[in-house]
Formats: structure tokens, sequence, C-alpha cells
């Protein structure tokens, strides 16, 4: 650890600003720097925090999916509704009570939504985060903003693949000239 004069230092305490240098990964933003009395500790807080932070992805994974599906199922019932309420006018010429006609039964066509898809790239958690909460409520009655993901570093070639299955457009840096 280096402070911002260069010298070197053994002990950091709260709100003294240093550079740590030697680490494999970035940490994220707000994660706790401890001391380990040996390296195997240190490997196994390691170890415990990546699996941590592997089931916070998989169960976000899986409440995303779950909203999915929740939502292809009220399509479907809505579909089907509407199916059964044009069936039964065009049986019997009148509409339901309670149901207008302009409600997609008679032809009238509604304008889909368009859902405009963004993942973040930052040098750090915080600015990424900042960045996702920043766009993912805007949108209207046309357009709506999907944050595929929020994530630190530089792009990469997976970045490009993750952007293209989310049928979004690549990603961009603010960096970029052209």
């Amino acid at each position: 650890m280096t402070t911002a004069d260069g010298k070197s230092v053994k002990l950091a305490l709260p709100g003294t600003a240093v550079e740590v240098s030697g680490w494999k990964d970035r940490p994220e933003s707000g994660d706790m720097v401890l001391e380990a009395a040996k390296e195997s500790d240190a490997k196994l807080v390691i170890r415990n925090r990546l699996l941590q932070r592997e089931q916070k992805r998989d169960q976000e994974t899986i409440e995303l999916l779950n909203e999915r599906r929740l939502a292809a199922k009220r399509e479907l019932f809505q579909e089907r509704e509407k199916k059964m309420v044009a069936e039964e006018v065009k049986r019997t010429g009148k509409t339901l009570p309670g149901i207008l006609k302009d409600a997609g039964v008679e032809g009238v066509e509604k304008k889909a939504v368009k859902a405009v898809r963004f993942l973040v790239k930052a040098d750090v958690g915080g600015s990424a985060e900042a960045v996702e909460e920043a766009i993912k409520d805007l949108g209207n009655d046309e357009v709506k903003v999907e944050v595929v993901g929020a994530l630190v570093g530089e792009i990469t070639e997976s970045d490009l693949t993750v952007a293209a299955a989310a049928n979004g457009s690549p990603p961009l840096s603010f960096w970029d000239t052209d």
C-alpha cells in the first residue's frame, strides 16, 4: 500500500487514501479488506466471497426468469381472452359489458413497446451502479429501457457476445472517437 505522496505504509486507517497493488482481481464497491494470519485462511475467505457472488448472481437470474415466465403467462392469458371476446362478438355481434371494441378485439392494433437494452461498463463498481440507476427508469409508452448488466472493466469480446445475445447494440465507449 502506498499513500498519495508515494510512501509505503503497512496500515491504512478508515478515511486514509491509499493505493493497493498486487491484487489479482479488482474488488467490488463496498468489499471489506481483511488481514489473514495464514494464506490458507485468505484463500478460504476468497472462495466464500466468490461463492456468495455466484449465488447472488444465480438468484438474480432465477428472479429474472420467473418474471419473464409470469409476463409470458399473462400475455398468453390476455391473448386467449381477446380471442374468446372476438369470437363472442363475431357470434352475437355485441360486445360484452365492460369490454370495449378498441381494446384489441376488432382489428385495432396497439403499438408494441420497443425495448432498448444497455450493457453498462465503468472503471469502478460505484460508477456502474450509478449509471444503471440513472437510466433504468427512462422510457415512455413507445420505448422501454432495460439494463442487461452493469459491470466493471474494459469492453471485451464477451461483452459484445452478451450484447448480441440480449438483442442490444454493441457497447460504446465514451472514449471512442469514431
